[in-house]
């Protein structure tokens, strides 16, 4: 007899993720897909599929991959500048972006772990909340309630 909620041997499930940021196993592809570039410069007409585990990566999973890394670098830098031209020291409007946009820990500089958000201007914590959300929901999920084609339907 099998009760409800028993683990099952050899079996573990996983915590739903708890932060933003960028999660290892996409760091993982990332990093493969990188490596797998680098050999087909030195062997051009080699066939080199990426690999996680024993299953080979898709294509599009690896075009995905690329798009949200690159889309979470310009997220991070856009915002970091933008409070940058709104006052903030480069320290503070960096470390700020970085502990909104992943959802982790305090800050560094004005937003550190001996202070908070509380004094930054408004214009700011309407950026960081952006950030929250973009770490937070996923920012594909944010950026596809800009479209137009998604109120359509």
């Amino acid at each position: 007899m099998e009760i409800q909620g028993q683990e099952k041997p050899g079996f573990k499930p996983a915590p739903p993720p708890s932060g933003g940021a960028i999660k290892c196993v996409r760091i993982c592809v990332f990093i493969k897909q990188g490596a797998r570039e680098l050999y087909r410069l030195v062997h051009p007409h080699a066939v080199a599929p990426v690999k996680l585990g024993r299953k080979v990566v898709t294509q599009e999973t690896l075009d995905g991959v690329m798009s949200l890394f690159f889309l979470y670098i310009g997220i991070f830098l856009g915002c970091s500048l933008a409070l940058s031209l709104l006052g903030a020291d480069i320290l503070t409007s960096v470390s700020a972006v970085a502990t909104t946009l992943g959802n982790v820990g305090p800050g560094l500089a004005e937003v550190g772990p001996l202070d908070n958000f509380a004094h930054l201007p408004v214009a700011f914590k309407w950026i960081l909340t952006a950030c929250m959300l973009f770490g937070r929901l996923e920012i594909y999920t944010l950026l596809i309630l800009l479209f137009p084609e998604f109120w359509r339907k």
